[in-house]
């Protein structure tokens, strides 16, 4: 397995985030998880592989990237029965996030499947990529202190939006009372 130079570079200096998906079809997900990474300067890789069709690829994979130097974060993206966190996290020491895409039946709502992986497999559930690359920056924030500064600015933001937001209904409510 080959991985880029420019990564490999990244991660001794940063950390870094592997985004692992099961199928192609998960790629509208993994598009709004690496959306979010970059909103937190994290560097990542994407892969594609099937814990069910092509276990030797994910495995060969996940040793490449634990031989890095540097810290590596894991990203499990599989639909269906997600076997990818589980054998991520049962051979891997780094951390292992699963974050299923929303199934198409019932927007907003994840598969589960990788909640009842059996004991040896550590992996966390995020399901709001959002939510997700947060947590990413907050596993890597002793690798590079910079995260820290990222997950402050956008606390600050989120602040600031609902304060806004929060006088503009005040203003609204008030309006309404008056009779207007």
């Amino acid at each position: 397995m080959t991985i880029d130079d420019l990564f490999r570079r990244k991660v001794k200096e940063q950390g870094g985030v592997v985004v692992m998906a099961g199928s192609p079809s998960d790629k509208p997900h993994v598009d709004k998880l690496v959306a979010e990474l970059e909103k937190f300067g994290i560097p990542y890789a994407a892969e594609f592989a099937s814990a069910h069709k092509q276990p030797h690829r994910v495995l060969g994979l996940q040793r490449a990237y634990d031989h890095l130097d540097g810290n590596i974060v894991y990203i499990a993206v599989a639909g269906g029965t997600d076997a990818l966190s589980g054998t991520l996290s049962w051979h891997t020491t780094n951390p292992v996030i699963s974050s299923p895409p929303e199934t198409s039946k019932k927007p907003r709502e994840h598969n589960m499947s990788c909640i009842g992986n059996p004991d040896g497999s550590s992996n966390g559930y995020v399901g709001r990529p959002h939510n997700v690359a947060r947590l990413a920056a907050q596993i890597l924030t002793h690798t590079d202190p910079s995260y820290t500064g990222a997950i402050e600015d956008l606390k600050s933001k989120k602040i600031t939006d609902s304060d806004k937001s929060g006088k503009l209904l005040k203003v609204v409510y008030a309006k309404r009372q008056e009779g207007d």
